[in-house]
This record gives structure tokens, C-alpha cells and sequence, in this order.
């Protein structure tokens, strides 16, 4: 959720930004969300993972 606040927090980014969260990423759900056209629906996308270590 760092990633939420920190746009928020800081202003630092300029215009609407939206947070999408990969839902079972070990089954099928990122090769879902791309057959669905979710990246698409963006102008720019940035993709992460974050893990415990």
C-alpha cells in the first residue's frame, strides 16, 4: 500500500494514477489480466513485484 501513499504523500506524480492489484499471481491471474485487455486500458504501465525476502 507504500505505493498508494506515496503519490499521494509526495506530489510528485501529475495526473490520475490507478493501482492495480494481480489477483492468484502463482495460478493464472497475470496471464488472465492481459487476455482480458486490463493493459489496454492505460496509456502507460508499470508492473512490479514485491516479495517477501
Amino acid at each position: 500500500m507504500l505505493a498508494a501513499k506515496y503519490p499521494a504523500a509526495t506530489g510528485n506524480l501529475k495526473g490520475p494514477v490507478s493501482l492495480i492489484f494481480q489477483p492468484a499471481e502463482e495460478d493464472v491471474g497475470g496471464q488472465r489480466m492481459v487476455q482480458e485487455g486490463i493493459v489496454l486500458a492505460f496509456p502507460r504501465f508499470l508492473a512490479c513485484t514485491i516479495s517477501r525476502a
